[in-house]
């Protein structure tokens, strides 16, 4: 009924997963309406976000726009 049909799962990798850069993911990812969860992962990657958007190109415009436009990732 939203609009929302496309969900995607991303596994975010900070290029210095320092207290200070993971801070400042973590309340970037807090702004952006399109990040419904936002966990703090293990392994090769640092955060798993599970994002939902209208589209494809809505996601591309999220990817561009909010998560590589940080600078962190």
């Amino acid at each position: 009924k939203l609009g929302l049909g496309f969900e995607v799962f991303v596994g975010v990798k900070l290029q210095s997963p320092t207290r200070e850069n993971l801070e400042k993911f973590e309340a970037a990812a807090r702004r952006w309406p399109e990040v419904v969860d936002c966990a703090i992962v293990t392994g090769e990657v640092d955060y798993m976000l599970r994002v939902v958007t209208t589209d494809m190109h809505a996601y591309d415009d999220f990817l561009r726009d909010d998560l590589l436009a940080q600078g962190l990732v």
